[in-house]
């Protein structure tokens, strides 16, 4: 008798213990990607590319023409910096809104996609302009230049 009693608790917890695991999952699913997962920008730090000497005042960059946009997330920006002894940023602006700001890119780092703003942004084509900053590794501003490319939002 007291076997049973013992089993039918176990039991009994196992599916409170289940429950409860539900309940977190469906609201951490509810919850989505607020606070800090929108500020995380995903940054590829390969150092695989050969960086260029900066000394004479000019910056080296890539970054794709046109960019998919999924679900607020930029897909394939791919910035990359490949300067020796400076830092990048870059800022994304769209009808004359900014719609992204960067974190630091270091040298040697690739910007592969980040989280938009996409409020401004109809679906399909939109045209942009990046305005790449750069920096002195003190964080002092060196300069800037501008590049015009599209984004496509998708969804």
């Amino acid at each position: 008798m007291k076997e049973e009693k013992r089993r039918k608790w176990k039991e009994r917890l196992k599916t409170v213990i289940i429950i409860v695991l539900i309940i977190i999952i469906i609201l951490l699913l509810l919850r989505g990607c607020e606070g800090e997962c929108a500020k995380t920008a995903v940054i590829d730090e390969g150092k695989q590319v050969e960086l260029q000497n900066t000394t004479s005042g000019k910056v080296r960059i890539k970054m794709s023409p046109q960019v998919n946009i999924k679900k607020g997330i930029m897909q394939d920006l791919d910035f990359c910096n490949y300067n020796e002894n400076r830092l990048l940023k870059i800022k994304i602006i769209n009808d004359n809104k900014s719609i992204y700001e960067s974190p630091f890119v270091n040298s040697g780092d690739v910007l592969k996609g980040d989280y938009i703003n996409v409020k401004s942004l109809t679906k399909g084509v939109n045209d942009a302009v990046a305005e790449v900053y750069s920096y002195d590794l003190n964080r002092k501003l060196m300069g800037q230049t501008n590049v015009k490319f599209i984004l496509n939002y998708i969804s």
